[in-house]
């Protein structure tokens, strides 16, 4: 009985690893897509600009509001405090701006995604991948559009969009 299981563990553990793996990618994913869904959301109650700030080599991301003086500020409730991605989860993101990345804002020196309050966003690509190499991304193609989890696009070019700011 004993070997039986230990044979049938040793065939289901790579399956299981997969599975996990699968599963942190698309957790992380379906978590930053919370929290964008949040900002802009917020942003169009509050009727102030809302900025995503991801730091991709240490996996955090944060939110900002801009103050009545139009300046970022750390945003005082829960969904301002950072959040760190799996360790075994990297992130990459294409969109609009230098480097094939968004212009670092007054607030500090990391990129970020806007949220307007008339309910447009910068277009961007956040790429999710883990230590097996499964990929999820979340894509906003257009100011307009909004954004969703799926395969990463190859094709993917934001385009450059003027935003009047607020």
């Amino acid at each position: 009985m004993l070997a039986l299981l230990t044979v049938m563990l040793t065939i289901a553990t790579p399956s299981l690893r997969r599975f996990y793996a699968t599963q942190r990618t698309q957790d992380a994913a379906a978590h930053m897509l919370a929290v964008c869904q949040q900002a802009r959301t917020r942003a169009i109650a509050e009727a102030r600009v809302y900025r995503l700030h991801i730091d991709v080599e240490t996996g955090r991301y944060w939110l900002t509001a801009d103050d009545d003086a139009g300046q970022p500020q750390r945003v005082a409730t829960e969904l301002g405090r950072t959040f760190t991605v799996d360790r075994q989860v990297t992130i990459a993101w294409d969109a609009p701006g230098a480097s094939g990345g968004l212009a670092a804002t007054a607030f500090d020196t990391e990129p970020a995604v806007t949220f307007y309050p008339d309910g447009r966003q910068e277009p961007v690509q956040v790429t999710f991948t883990d230590t097996r190499g499964t990929r999820i991304a979340m894509v906003c193609q257009s100011p307009g559009d909004m954004l969703r989890l799926g395969p990463p696009r190859e094709d993917f070019v934001a385009p450059s969009v003027e935003v009047m700011h607020e």
